[in-house]
């Protein structure tokens, strides 16, 4: 049975976070039963979470984020916690012995990160962007368009862009800067211009998703337009 360790271990109000590295995969589902107790003031009691992953685990580490509903960690107390993971996820006995320490207490939030980033001086075909808000997600297609989604729908329905460059044909877009203007390009797989927007001379010229879901550079929303030699 695979021997598992737990590690990057953070608290803050109102959970914990943290990694379960397993020396060889499950293949199994897993059941997580996490229990922390305030040290510091223990007439808060514990609070017990768990994490139930039904399909089988091919991989080696997981990340976790678990909220336990509550206020009562204080920055700078320390806490206990004990993990017990059962796998399949309807074992009744666990898996190893409870994984077991203690983590300080600190102050903030979890939030959720991604590798995709918000700002890039060049696009090419396949690259993605976030808006900085976490709101908008953009993607340039293989067709050429770069296209701006919501970052996600309340309805289980199809996303539909917000926004469209419309730049058909285009593989790559950059951003020219000059003492007199500015000027973001589409271009094709031979690097020549098919599409140019012309923009006010502001000090970042990388590619980014405003509030409102537009593409931008140099600060300002962009309207491609076919390009004129």
């Amino acid at each position: 049975m695979p021997t598992a360790r737990v590690n990057e271990v953070k608290a803050a109000d109102p959970g914990i976070g943290f990694t379960l590295n397993f020396d060889s995969p499950l293949g199994h589902s897993l059941k997580v039963v996490i229990t922390m107790t305030d040290l510091k003031q223990p007439g808060n009691g514990s609070y017990q979470s768990e994490v139930t992953i039904l399909n089988d685990i091919t991989d080696t580490e997981l990340v976790f984020v678990v909220p336990f509903g509550d206020t009562a960690y204080a920055p700078s107390n320390l806490l206990s916690f004990k993990i017990d993971l059962y796998s399949p996820y309807d074992n009744k006995n666990s898996l190893n012995t409870p994984l077991t320490g203690v983590v300080i207490g600190e102050k903030g939030s979890f939030s959720f990160s991604t590798s995709v980033p918000t700002g890039l001086a060049e696009l090419k075909i396949g690259d993605m962007l976030q808006s900085e808000n976490g709101a908008y997600i953009g993607i340039y297609n293989n067709d050429g368009n770069f296209n701006v989604y919501p970052q996600f729908a309340e309805k289980q329905e199809p996303l539909k862009p917000v926004y469209s460059s419309n730049t058909p044909g285009t593989t790559s877009m950059k951003s020219e800067l000059s003492s007199f203007s500015s000027k973001a390009l589409a271009m094709n797989s031979n690097n020549a211009p098919l599409f140019m927007a012309n923009a006010l001379v502001k000090v970042n010229g990388e590619f980014r998703i405003d509030a409102s879901g537009r593409l931008c550079a140099f600060g300002s929303p962009l309207m491609f337009e076919q390009y004129q030699s």
